[in-house]
């Protein structure tokens, strides 16, 4: 029973520091605008074609917006509503995890790559400014897994199981939801070519399940677009980076993405470099004797090239291999190397630090409760080690705590006090308490998509004095920056009232905004003109 319960405490400071990042408020840009369209499809009731501020939206597939629109519809439109699927998926990530870890290795295997995974700062982050990626790499995971189970000779469920969430996977992100499980799974099948008959009669089925759940957003963009959207997803979008047929460019090199990975690893980066060695090296004796064990550096060798290969990249593109990472690491773990526990202490120990210095000295307002939930985080780990259990807390549990410990101030401490800096969203919570309706409520020069999700509904926005004129009435209120408020006044339109908000691109961090003595000089300011 002990033991069970030691077993049990990594996983739930993991859920429960995750599920603390749920009543943050909502980032611009990206998860304030999937937000946004997710509560415009329960106001249209508009599921075939999303629509942002009622333009049909394009640029991504639905599964992210059709989740969050129907966890919102049961919980209500907010933040929790909107976040809860992230946690889901995640969970479900880690779950696919451990049990990739268990075709692969031991129990073991499984239950450390499932800690590493939850315990990473990129999955902690995925699970607070929530995107299309946590729908994505629950989805790419959980079809991993049940292909695996599918080509070591499993049957029709897992192989049904197996195109619904390749299916999912397509419809969270594209075409690259049926590539990626053929990065991971191409060499191990094209080495073993077992059971290749009862494989190609399956394979009917699963193209079927993978059509039956693409029809109804195929539907939507034949409807809207013709064929020109179906070519823009099934190419453009995604293969279309690559060829530079997409319009997005941003010139970044093939070894971008590896930047990120330091930090999207962060605590396990150095033990991520070794076990990605380790998955090198033991390539020629995998392919000899333990083919399927090919699954975690082929997922991370081939998904990072495919990724880097495009014209257009940003830091969250990487977070797809995460989980063979995690698995990697595990499969160093195994090897219980003498410096792998200085290496996690110190690691841990910096994040932990680096956490308790930003709560302490550049956010600290009401700081004392989480450095205080964090010390008592920190404190179970001798309290583990000398109580009643047979054995002791192992590296990855330990490791799992003290980067929980972290992690809590910034879920519990940090991003709070850093949205308090979002404008968009303070206005639209200010006009929700106030009782300003959505039509009572217009932007001049200003404004975004965390203004429309928490003001209940699409903001009108105007760019010049001439245009928002004949809007301004008695019981109206404008949204401006300092420039266009002055420009307002000027030409006579003197509010009631002027309400100050401090305004700073949160996602666009600083250090002078991080500074305390020289915030005010990186802040602008919003202002809600009452008349």
């Amino acid at each position: 029973m002990m033991d069970k319960l030691r077993k049990a405490i990594p996983f739930l400071a993991i859920f429960a520091t995750m599920a603390l990042g749920m009543r943050i408020d909502i980032m611009d840009i990206d998860a304030a605008q999937y937000a946004s369209i997710s509560a415009e499809i329960l106001r249209t009731g508009n599921w075939l074609s999303p629509t942002n501020d009622h333009n049909i939206y394009l640029d991504k597939p639905p599964l992210h917006f059709w989740m969050s629109a129907t966890s919102m519809a049961l919980m209500g439109i907010g933040n929790v509503g909107y976040k809860l699927p992230a946690l889901l998926m995640a969970l479900l990530t880690m779950f696919a995890t451990y049990r990739i870890g268990l075709l692969i290795g031991t129990e073991q295997t499984g239950r450390n790559a499932a800690m590493v995974l939850g315990s990473m700062l990129a999955l902690m982050l995925m699970t607070n400014d929530v995107r299309t990626d946590t729908a994505l790499l629950g989805s790419t995971t959980t079809a991993v897994w049940l292909w695996t189970e599918v080509l070591l000779g499993a049957g029709w469920r897992h192989l049904i199981g197996a195109a619904v969430f390749t299916g999912m996977a397509m419809l969270a992100k594209g075409p690259i939801g049926a590539v990626f499980p053929f990065f991971a799974l191409g060499p191990f099948a094209i080495i073993t070519r077992k059971n290749i008959r009862l494989k190609l009669m399956m394979t009917p089925l699963a193209l079927g399940v993978i059509a039956l759940l693409l029809l109804p957003m195929c539907i939507g963009l034949w409807r809207d677009h013709g064929p020109e959207g179906l070519r823009f997803y099934f190419w453009t979008q995604s293969f279309g980076r690559i060829t530079g047929e997409n319009r997005w460019h941003n010139d970044s090199t093939f070894f971008y993405l590896s930047h990120a990975l330091l930090w999207a690893t962060a605590p396990w980066t150095i033990m991520a470099a070794a076990g990605l060695l380790r998955g090198l090296r033991s390539i020629p004796d995998q392919i000899r004797g333990n083919p399927i064990a090919l699954v975690p550096i082929s997922a991370t060798l081939l998904g990072y090239t495919s990724v880097s290969l495009s014209h257009y990249k940003l830091p969250h593109y990487i977070f797809i291999i995460l989980p063979y990472i995690a698995l990697l690491v595990a499969r160093e773990v195994d090897e219980e190397r003498a410096w792998h526990r200085w290496v996690m202490r110190i690691a841990c120990g910096v994040l932990v630090v680096a956490a308790w210095v930003l709560c302490l000295w550049a956010f600290s307002n009401g700081a004392a409760l989480w450095l205080a939930v964090s010390a008592g985080i920190i404190c179970t780990v001798p309290l583990v080690q000398i109580g009643g259990f047979t054995t002791r807390l192992d590296l990855v549990e330990g490791s799992v705590i003290m980067a929980c410990a972290a992690f809590v101030c910034l879920n519990g401490q940090l991003y709070p006090e850093l949205l308090r800096y979002q404008a968009n969203s303070q206005v639209g919570q200010w006009a929700k308490a106030n009782n300003v309706r959505p039509g009572e409520l217009i932007s001049f020069g200003t404004g975004g998509h965390s203004l429309n999700f928490y003001a209940g509904g699409t903001v009108p926005w105007y760019a010049r004095v001439q245009a928002i004129e004949p809007s301004i009435r008695p019981g109206i209120c404008v949204v401006a920056d300092s420039t266009h408020s002055a420009e307002l006044m000027a030409a006579g339109f003197i509010p009631k009232e002027k309400i100050a908000f401090p305004s700073f691109r949160v996602q666009m961090l600083t250090w002078k905004f991080v500074n305390p003595a020289t915030r005010k000089q990186s802040l602008r300011t919003s202002y809600v003109l009452r008349y």
